[in-house]
């Protein structure tokens, strides 16, 4: 009998990760293959997910956390390609664009692929998340799939975190009807009185966040 896949096993062992890629491939219509291959990508024309060598990222002082957080990142395209239509698109815009007023124009995503990193102010959970909306969208996809910690973020990355969750949410509660994607929010309450609602991940732990008050600018630290 052929050998199980050891990628396809860190995907099943990760939190919902069994449910997850049982119902991506539903949706999909076909098994994902998991292989190595020479670069690390999704096949979107065969269905097969490619993890580089292990030796070449050995060689940059990389350890096999990183191969993990590759697998996650191409298993976010794999999803993007089987649940694309029931995504919320215009919060998908905002969060990771930040367009709302139309789908991406012709063109548009190509010049983004092609601007330098360090000049694309557009926010990201890492650099190369920046050179795409959808690498953004598995470089997020990866953070929380892998458990990373996240009270170091910034705004506009606890969103994106946040919009992954509701994906993740939907697909494995079996939801055939997604609706509108709302931030997760808990009320926070000033010695002024005023009570108001703080956006954040529903894992978010915002001990030590410091925020400020709408009603008397005071900063609180939670």
């Amino acid at each position: 009998m052929p050998k199980p896949c050891p990628y396809r096993s860190r995907i099943q062992k990760a939190k919902h990760g069994r449910k997850l890629l049982a119902e991506t491939e539903k949706r999909l219509g076909t098994r994902i293959r998991f292989v190595r291959g020479a670069e690390s990508e999704f096949d979107p024309n065969e269905y097969i997910i490619r993890i580089g060598p292990q030796s070449k990222f050995r060689k940059y002082g990389i350890d096999s956390h990183w191969t993990n957080h590759l697998l996650f990142h191409e298993f976010g395209h794999a999803v993007i390609e089987a649940f694309r239509d029931q995504f919320d698109h215009a919060a998908e815009r905002k969060v990771f664009v930040g367009r709302t007023s139309s789908h991406y124009p012709e063109g548009f995503l190509d010049r983004l692929a092609s601007i330098d990193s360090k000049t694309y102010s557009r926010k990201s959970v890492t650099w190369y998340g920046k050179l795409h909306p959808e690498e953004a969208w598995a470089e997020a996809f990866s953070f929380v799939f892998g458990n990373v910690d996240d009270s170091a973020e910034p705004e506009e990355v606890i969103q994106q975190l946040a919009y992954v969750d509701w994906v993740i949410e939907n697909i494995v509660r079996g939801k055939t009807r997604w609706g509108r994607f709302e931030m997760p929010t808990i009320p926070v309450e000033c010695e002024c009185g005023e009570v108001f609602d703080l956006e954040c991940r529903k894992s978010s732990d915002t001990r030590g966040w410091e925020v400020d008050c709408p009603d008397c600018d005071d900063t609180l630290i939670l």
